[in-house]
């Protein structure tokens, strides 16, 4: 979720916003990612809105434009599910992409916060 511009914060002050996104990345397969956005929130002066600076966007697994590599991830169906079976099936997909995905942003983070 994005901070709204009316977001109590000092114009000198230094925070962050992370937008989490876990589902399917196609509306017409089923193929389970997660993405994320992990930006830098400032206000320009005191009386400014918030504003949102971009520092790190990834999906994981990256999705190739190609159908037939698609159709290589995890999880992957060329449908939506439609039984509770596929349901859990996409389900566990998600939570093995959860580890690796969280690995992902905290290497973006400290890199951002490494960065001066």
């Amino acid at each position: 979720m994005m901070a709204p511009p009316d977001t109590p914060m000092a114009h000198d002050e230094l925070a962050y916003s992370l937008r989490l996104d876990m589902g399917s990345c196609s509306l017409r397969q089923t193929i389970p990612c997660i993405r994320y956005q992990w930006m830098r929130l400032r206000k320009s002066s005191p009386t400014a809105t918030v504003g949102s600076f971009y520092q790190h966007s990834r999906t994981h697994p990256t999705i190739p434009r190609q159908p037939e590599q698609q159709a290589a991830l995890p999880g992957y169906r060329a449908e939506l599910p439609q039984s509770e079976a596929d349901i859990r099936a996409f389900d566990a997909a998600v939570r093995q992409l959860i580890a690796p995905t969280v690995q992902l942003l905290m290497d973006d983070i400290q890199g951002v916060k490494g960065a001066k």
